[in-house]
């Protein structure tokens, strides 16, 4: 009887580990919802023509290579709960991970831990940048929150103040020149973040980033991101 009850429980035990096995296989593995993932999808955000927070821009970061991949984010895309939108606008479902969510899906990416920065990280991160921008084929006139800025035609540097209207125009112009915009801010971001990479550990350690995982999850991810910027390479997509 005992031979078999002992038995019983090895049984059990094994189902048990093959079910935990097969779940992190399909989840994309233990690393996807820890600290010790090999890559992370970094989210920014701020607001769109509407006035909704929505993700703009999406970074693929390689946490071993320290490689750096833009992700478009406006691509249609399903949401538990939410249906058919654009990839962005999972953002306010859920945050950085909704987003990652819905790109999964889309097939832009695979599961990985998402961690992301508001709008005024977002800003003093390119405010502290220089010399990226864009040309504007015409004028453009959108409302920023509650007030109206012009975006005159030609080159507009991609900054603090330029970022947040210029992503909100990009609902007024034809859809290449739209991408085009959209490309500019991506590797904008990118290469302030290359240029300052502590700056995602040090907006964790003030609590200002949010995040798919937990808060130790988050830490880490941050420190190794941090660490992975300084020796990162960018590609558009």
């Amino acid at each position: 009887m005992g031979g078999s009850v002992a038995l019983g429980a090895l049984v059990a035990t094994g189902v048990v580990l093959l079910a935990v096995a097969a779940f992190a296989v399909l989840s994309g593995g233990f690393g996807a919802t820890s600290g010790g993932a090999d890559r992370v999808l970094l989210v920014f955000e701020c607001p769109d023509a509407q006035g909704v927070r929505v993700a703009w821009v999406a970074l693929e970061l390689d946490l071993v290579s320290g490689a750096i991949r833009g992700v478009e984010t406006s691509v249609p895309a399903t949401l538990g709960g939410a249906g058919s939108l654009l990839a962005r606008d999972a953002h306010p479902f859920g945050g950085p991970g909704a987003v990652a969510e819905a790109l999964a899906g889309a097939g832009e990416v695979r599961p990985m831990p998402a961690i992301g920065l508001s709008q005024d990280d977002w800003r003093e991160l390119l405010g502290r940048g220089g010399g990226a921008g864009v040309d504007l084929p015409g004028q453009v006139n959108v409302f920023d929150g509650d007030r109206l800025v012009l975006l005159e035609a030609g080159w507009t540097p991609i900054d603090e103040d330029s970022v947040s209207p210029l992503l909100s125009a990009t609902a007024y112009l034809e859809p290449a020149v739209a991408t085009g915009v959209r490309r500019a801010v991506t590797s904008a971001t990118a290469q302030a973040l290359i240029a300052q990479p502590d700056y995602l550990a040090a907006a964790r350690a003030e609590r200002r980033i949010a995040s798919s995982v937990s808060p130790g999850a988050t830490r880490r991810l941050a420190q190794r991101a941090s660490a992975a910027l300084a020796r990162a390479s960018f590609r558009p997509d």
